[in-house]
């Protein structure tokens, strides 16, 4: 099911992820994907874009955690204070004369009164996991210096979001990145693809999985 733009997680299978404790949007089979991934990959920095509720990134940090590596990994989340920090982001990106905040969104954030990043925290304290990220409330766009041999990337649900935030990942991949881009369309993939020298190399559920080459290098 969509609302909004974002992809609400079904009925899962099984798994000894700790990401179905964490409320969002990821579903279990792409943690699942995300988890090998960062367990498998030897990335020295890693950067994760849009991690909400931490749901995500746990799957990250248990990759980090059991492959017994050490990557600088950091992940950022815009932190909307309220629903019209939300909304003014929203109309900027799409250029739409009306928003709505998606009733998940309010219910889980702005009535806790807490920011993502505070919550995320939170969540990732409970099962050991947050000594494995750096989280950053903010812009990775402005904030984010370096670049990184992983990037996870929750902020490209469509055509619009990904004209603004492609460019900012090319900026910041290695050569030779990997990329898994959530939300991941037929129409969202061949935006990605023809905005960038990546090669797609499997979708899981709505996980894309990328590898760019630079090929200005």
């Amino acid at each position: 099911m969509r609302t909004a733009g974002y992809t609400i997680s079904r009925i899962e299978p099984q798994t000894k992820l700790v990401c179905p404790n964490i409320p969002g949007w990821f579903s279990v089979v792409e943690a699942e994907a995300l988890y090998l991934l960062a367990a498998t990959t030897t990335a020295r920095r890693m950067l994760e874009v849009g991690h909400y509720l931490g749901r995500s990134t746990s799957a990250i940090c248990e990759g980090i955690r059991d492959a017994g590596s050490t990557p600088e990994f950091n992940s950022f989340d815009l932190g909307f204070a309220n629903a019209d920090e939300f909304i003014a982001h929203y109309k900027k990106v799409h250029n739409h004369c009306s928003a709505a905040v998606p009733l998940e969104y309010e219910r889980m954030v702005f009535a806790q009164n807490k920011s993502t990043t505070e919550i995320a925290k939170a969540h990732l304290s409970r099962f050991h996991l947050d000594g494995f990220v750096n989280l950053i409330s903010g812009d990775f766009t402005v904030l984010s210096r370096g670049q990184y041999g992983f990037i996870f990337c929750d902020a490209m649900h469509d055509k619009e979001e990904i004209a603004v935030n492609l460019p900012h990942v090319i900026a910041a991949s290695t050569d030779d990145c990997v990329w898994a881009i959530h939300d991941m369309s037929a129409a969202n993939i061949a935006e990605v693809l023809r905005g960038s020298s990546a090669r797609l190399i499997r979708v899981v559920d709505t996980l894309g999985i990328f590898r760019f080459e630079n090929k200005t290098i």
